[in-house]
């Protein structure tokens, strides 16, 4: 709706919105709200915008610009969180209800046993599947007795989208942008019906540029490994199919046995100039095997029992 995007600009918090988080298709439960909308140290979803839409046809929410983390189980700052009513309760236009100290640190609460919570008087919970307003603890007062009197609704549909932030966004498909700009203008019904296929439609569209940006990541590895000097690359025999890679590959693990067979004394016995391991025999094996340090016991002796 035009006016959470004004919310978002005035309070400079604007940005490309990228749904999360649906009850309606991951489940109205807080263990599917926090597996999709938690931040878990990533840095993605930092910011988040919470859409709710009542049974009796309401739609009120909020935004956080700190990041939900059910294993935190405190209350956390966010100075630039408030909550919103678009329409319902008894409103007549929609209404953005601030915090009333924007330094307050119960501005939201991790809870895993809550789906999103803001204000230390719970403001506005989401419990099982209904929602409930009693504002004015935290955020400002609403225009309307519905929000302040501790009222519950049964929530119809609940949306969580990720705010991206404008100065990290990830290269977005051409008509990301306009696809994320809900339709507000019809009636409830139809903007409903009309939003929901529009944001199927950018999920599905986001999924097919990921797969084509990730195709060209692929494409340049390809090329890049086939424009360098072959003498790193080793072919081997797994089980009948020759596969290419490098050494480098093979020694990532110092420490490992795989890395020893291709150290540089190894390397240098088998030489560069023939690309192919050679096909070892048991007793090649058993050599080798004679001549490396530190084999683990339980590894030695299932070599000793099958020589």
């Amino acid at each position: 709706a035009e006016s959470i995007k004004h919310w978002l600009q005035e309070d400079g918090s604007a940005g490309t919105m990228t749904l999360l988080y649906r009850s309606s298709r991951d489940g109205l439960s807080p263990g599917a709200f926090h597996d999709k909308c938690d931040d878990n140290d990533s840095g993605d979803n930092v910011r988040t915008l919470v859409i709710i839409e009542t049974k009796e046809g309401g739609i009120v929410g909020g935004y956080s610009n700190t990041p939900w983390d059910c294993f935190n189980g405190n209350y956390i700052g966010a100075d630039k969180a408030f909550l919103f009513a678009l329409s319902g309760f008894n409103t007549t236009s929609p209404c953005k209800m601030k915090l009333k100290d924007k330094d307050d640190v119960e501005a939201i609460m991790n809870d895993g046993d809550h789906g999103p919570v803001f204000g230390g008087g719970h403001d506005l919970c989401v419990e099982g599947s209904r929602v409930y307003l009693d504002v004015g603890h935290t955020y400002e007062i609403g225009p309307t007795e519905e929000f302040n009197c501790n009222e519950n609704y049964e929530i119809n549909e609940m949306e969580v989208f990720q705010v991206s932030d404008p100065g990290k966004q990830k290269q977005l498909s051409p008509c990301s942008e306009k696809k994320a700009t809900l339709v507000d203008r019809f009636t409830r019904e139809v903007n409903v019906a009309i939003n929901q296929k529009w944001l199927t439609l950018q999920e599905l569209e986001e999924e097919v540029f990921s797969l084509e940006e990730s195709f060209k990541d692929e494409i340049t590895f390809i090329d890049s490994f086939v424009s360098r000097d072959t003498s790193g690359v080793v072919m081997l025999n797994v089980s009948g199919t020759m596969m290419a890679t490098e050494r480098a590959v093979l020694m990532f693990a110092e420490d490992s046995v795989l890395a020893q067979q291709f150290d540089d004394t190894k390397w240098t016995e088998q030489g560069c100039k023939d690309m192919r391991v050679k096909d070892w025999e048991p007793d090649d094996v058993m050599k080798w095997m004679k001549k490396i340090t530190d084999i683990p016991n339980n590894v030695a002796q299932l070599f000793i029992e099958n020589e």
